[in-house]
């Protein structure tokens, strides 16, 4: 191929190893065997090439053995208002992949409720009253009512609100035994309340180091930011 073609013509011109005479020291004089892995299609990245055979054999043998640590970068547009968690794990193979967690579409009525919530301002008592009623509220109906609390100045309602959903940190059961999984926006509230004097440090640590990964959900930079700012204020940056 081309890439072959490029690099064969630069040892050529760069190194005492003449393309085509008896020095070239691959395969035969005019073959090239130092690509030791590919790109899929469609990405762009850096390519590892060997300059002898010596090399390459220790190379592909490091590609074999899964001892190179592959970084990806991907690119996507729009805003997903689904997707809370993408962790991709691959096998063995690099067939299959497994994504811990997407949160679910909210039904028409779920919708509905979430915004009667935000309608509600500070006026927790009316939200929980409506989130209680609820037969299926879903992780946006909570972190709705989570936000009213805030609003309301009401700390300690708000968390208790989200500790009910988080009870055990797994397929959440409120306390209707409804399953529920809380949502980002849920955390970064929580920790930023957290942050407010007087500082609940332990609550935020605890949060952003235990209960969200227990949740399936990745480490965002507000909820991590927010719980430093916690222990700031509290003295407890050590921790």
């Amino acid at each position: 191929g081309s890439v072959e073609n490029a690099v064969a013509f630069y040892l050529d011109i760069s190194s005492n190893q003449s393309f085509g005479s008896p020095s070239w020291p691959w395969k035969s004089r005019r073959s090239f065997e130092g690509i030791v892995h590919r790109l899929d299609k469609g990405t762009s990245g850096v390519m590892v090439v060997a300059k002898h055979p010596k090399s390459a054999r220790a190379l592909q043998s490091s590609f074999e053995e899964r001892r190179v640590n592959k970084t990806y970068l991907a690119i996507a547009h729009g805003i997903s208002t689904k997707l809370q968690s993408a962790t991709v794990s691959f096998d063995d193979n690099s067939k299959k992949r497994a994504v811990s967690y997407i949160e679910p579409e909210p039904l028409p009525h779920q919708k509905r409720l979430s915004k009667d919530i935000k309608n509600c301002g500070d006026n927790s008592t009316k939200a929980l009253e409506l989130l209680d009623k609820a037969k299926d509220p879903s992780a946006s109906c909570f972190s709705a009512a989570i936000s009213v609390c805030r609003r309301a100045g009401e700390r300690e309602q708000a968390l208790s609100l989200l500790e009910s959903i988080t009870k055990k940190n797994k397929t959440i059961t409120n306390r209707r035994n409804r399953s529920v999984k809380p949502n980002l926006l849920s955390f970064k509230t929580a920790t930023s309340l957290c942050a407010l004097d007087p500082p609940l440090w332990e609550k935020a640590v605890e949060l952003v180091t235990q209960t969200m990964p227990e949740s399936g959900l990745p480490l965002h930079p507000h909820c991590v930011s927010s719980a430093i700012a916690a222990c700031g204020r509290a003295g407890r940056l050590n921790e």
